[in-house]
C-alpha cells in the first residue's frame, strides 16, 4: 500500500495542488486503510506465500483463485 507514490508523485502533485497537497495524501491515505487492514488480516490468517491467493482460492474456488493470482 505504501509505495513509490509516496516517494515519486509529492514533486508533480505538489505542482498541480500547490500547498494542500498534504490533503490529498491523507485522503488517499484514509481510503488506503480498509485495504491495507483486510490485506493484514489476510497474512495473519494464511502465514504462507502469496496468502491472498490462497484465501481467495479456499474461498471461492480454483477459478477465482486463478483470477486473483493473475491479478497479483
Amino acid at each position: 500500500m505504501f509505495g513509490i507514490g509516496a516517494f515519486v508523485l509529492p514533486g508533480p502533485a505538489a505542482g498541480i495542488a500547490g500547498p494542500n497537497v498534504w490533503l490529498a495524501f491523507v485522503i488517499a491515505g484514509l481510503i488506503i486503510i480498509p485495504g491495507s487492514i483486510s490485506k493484514a488480516e489476510i497474512g495473519t490468517a494464511i502465514p504462507e506465500s502469496d496468502g491472498d491467493y490462497l484465501y481467495i482460492e479456499r474461498a471461492l474456488g480454483p477459478v477465482a483463485g486463478t483470477i486473483a493470482g493473475l491479478g497479483v
